[in-house]
């Protein structure tokens, strides 16, 4: 069945950068750079702190020891660390609450339907909560590796995003083994959409982009608005929400929630919303749109 010369449609106005200018984008890629050693250390001794069975001696003092060295590297990075954080919260003015990861070249998305000769369609839906966060706070949660759970995540994802019954073809490579030691349930075949939550190490998010965009369509990710919020309330953490389509999509929309308490307020916690074509040809050769939101 040939589909429309206008499909798929061009993105309105998602541009991959949350920046309006590529000058914008640069510094806060810069600033990010800057800000990871502070990061990665304070992350570090957040995991040293955190709650554990009886440890040997051993085991004590090479915590000990990880403690004062990344103590030590927290220290040495202050200069460049506060600067560099005044700057990353100026930043936040402009930044749009997500980012916009497009699909490759190669992508294609599912064919227009035509009622005639399908009389419906349905559509795959995939939800997961995570717990994706940074290493010395997921140990708080006994729930540490973040990224090696990444990955058993994105290997337990390829196994549902098998090839579409509507056409849909995408650039990834073939699915991969499961990690040993990894007990999961049957994923649903022929997904269309993946909705991920507690998705908060950026990381650990990146790697399921990549795994997405190639294998499933475009991807919304590290959304949330963050920095000083209105109240004065500082936001060091996302979402925590991903969503990937195997349709393109047209619009997008962050709306952070206004109450948060405790822990939680650190989290730029809200609703996302997105906007995803859906044509249909009635009758068959003429092009009616529809829109699933």
């Amino acid at each position: 069945m040939p589909s429309p010369p206008n499909w798929p449609p061009t993105p309105c106005a998602l541009r991959p950068s949350p920046f309006p200018h590529p000058v914008l984008h640069a510094l806060h890629r810069l600033t990010r750079a800057l800000l990871f050693p502070a990061y990665w250390a304070l992350d570090q001794l957040l995991g040293c702190w955190a709650p554990a069975e009886s440890r040997s001696e051993q085991s004590w003092l090479r915590t000990a020891g990880g403690a004062a060295g990344a103590l030590l590297l927290l220290l040495a990075t202050l200069p460049l660390t506060l600067p560099a954080l005044l700057l990353w919260l100026l930043l936040q003015a402009w930044r749009r609450p997500f980012c916009y990861q497009p699909p490759p070249r190669c992508w294609a998305p599912p064919a227009p339907w035509c009622p005639r000769t399908e009389p419906a369609r349905s559509f795959g839906f995939f939800s997961a909560n995570l717990c994706l966060l940074p290493d010395g706070l997921a140990r708080f949660n006994n729930l540490p590796h973040t990224q090696r759970r990444a990955a058993a995540v994105g290997a337990v994802l390829l196994a549902g995003l098998r090839s579409s019954p509507y056409g849909a073809t995408g650039c990834g490579s073939s699915v991969q083994a499961m990690p040993c030691g990894v007990l999961t349930g049957a994923m649903p075949a022929s997904l269309d959409f993946v909705c991920l939550q507690e998705a908060f190490d950026l990381r650990a998010e990146r790697r399921l982009v990549s795994l997405l965009a190639s294998n499933l369509g475009p991807v919304l990710y590290d959304v949330g608005t963050f920095g000083l919020q209105h109240g004065l309330h500082l936001k060091l953490l996302g979402s925590g929400l991903l969503l990937a389509s195997r349709y393109p999509l047209l619009r997008a929309a962050f709306q952070s929630f206004p109450h948060a308490r405790g822990e939680d307020a650190l989290a730029s916690k809200g609703l996302l919303s997105a906007q995803v074509p859906v044509p249909c040809l009635w009758p068959c050769g003429t092009r009616e749109g529809r829109g699933l939101e």
